[in-house]
């Protein structure tokens, strides 16, 4: 067992700088290329060819440190890193996997940028970890990779520096956690059903106008932070891209601008994401507001296939995607028995607000335990 500091045992590889959009629409195929999304093991397109075979993958840009195992072949354009270990005798490259999900708390932390956040190579050289002997290294993969979806899920939680500690905080994790989340998943369920009724409902009653959405609504941009944050003040999540996708990584001094029932759409970076069930300061998405739709009306304008590929359309950028000329050509849709289907998205967000509940009971339960 020693103490390195990773830049001494690992390879930090940038990305290929032609894997833009244009490139990839005009050259799909079957490899994916990762880039700086946060879902989707960071794949956010297919072309023809790979670079390589498998590896280790961190977002750089906008929604940095998400690490993932790439286990097909693949490519990454400038949004990426590719990680890999200088020397196979030190330390096991799934290993190596394993002790960067553990670090990927911290690394989403160090990024610098106010609006859009870029991770270093630097950044990552210099984190430090205790490596143990290969033998030990082996025994952990064998320990967590049975679980490896729980372990993903609560990685900052399980330590992989001895044997004892990994078979101990997996085993907490399945004993106390698992229960848990199996009554999140069945939820999960019922929102997926949700979903299929809205994409039915919006095939079968849905009226396309002659006009534009925007000029039914108002798309309020979100605001860079104040710049004088006091430490001691009441934290507020900071709105971003990682939020919008329930996964809450920075806070703010600034006081609350989107509550609960607001609906937000991300038009920079993941574009295409619509959320109706968070609140705190709006640093990175569009709020969406209408003094003549109703919520489940402005909802289904922004979640259908239509107007989803039209932002998808006018997404440009090489490593960051930018949609904000999207806004202005999203169509205009109204609705039929517009009150059965308004039931529904109420049920839908209570749900919402239930499985968030359930995530705070538990995130509770970790900090007792952890």
């Amino acid at each position: 067992m020693a103490i390195y500091k990773l830049g001494e045992i690992i390879q930090v590889i940038s990305g290929n700088s032609k894997l833009t959009k244009k490139y990839v629409d005009a050259n799909n195929g079957e490899f994916g290329v990762v880039s700086s999304s946060s879902f989707n093991n960071g794949i956010f397109g297919y072309i023809n060819t790979f670079l390589y075979e498998k590896g280790i993958t961190i977002s750089k840009d906008g929604s940095i440190g998400n690490v993932f195992w790439q286990d097909k072949p693949f490519s990454i354009n400038t949004g990426a890193f590719l990680v890999k270990p200088k020397d196979l005798s030190i330390i096991n490259e799934k290993y190596l996997f394993f002790l960067l999900k553990t670090k990927e708390k911290r690394l989403k932390q160090i990024g610098d940028g106010s609006v859009i956040k870029h991770i270093y190579a630097k950044d990552i050289n210099n984190l430090e970890a205790i490596i143990p002997d290969l033998k030990t290294q082996n025994s952990i993969i064998d320990i967590i990779e049975p679980h490896e979806e729980l372990f993903l899920r609560h990685n900052h939680l399980v330590r992989i520096d001895t044997i004892e500690n990994a078979e101990k905080d997996i085993k907490t994790l399945i004993d106390i956690i698992e229960p848990n989340e199996l009554i999140e998943n069945k939820i999960k369920k019922m929102k997926k059903n949700i979903d299929k009724i809205y994409f039915w409902f919006f095939d079968n009653f849905s009226i396309r106008r002659n006009n534009f959405l925007y000029e039914n609504v108002s798309f309020i941009k979100g605001k860079n932070k104040s710049k004088n944050q006091n430490t001691s003040c009441e934290k507020n999540t900071f709105i971003n891209i990682s939020s919008l996708q329930g996964k809450i990584n920075d806070f703010t001094c600034d006081k609350k601008n989107v509550h609960f029932g607001d609906i937000l759409i991300s038009l920079d970076a993941t574009t295409g994401i619509v959320n109706n069930n968070i609140e705190g300061f709006n640093g990175y998405a569009y709020k969406v507001e209408s003094k003549t739709k109703k919520d489940v009306e402005i909802y289904l304008n922004l979640i259908n296939k239509f107007n989803q590929k039209i932002i998808k359309n006018f997404s440009v950028g090489t490593t960051i995607m930018h949609a904000s000329k999207a806004k202005n050509k999203l169509i205009n849709f109204e609705f039929n028995h517009v009150q059965l289907i308004e039931k529904i998205y109420y049920f839908d967000f209570k749900l919402k607000k239930i499985e968030q509940k359930i995530q705070k009971l538990k995130n509770k339960i970790l900090k007792i335990i952890f």
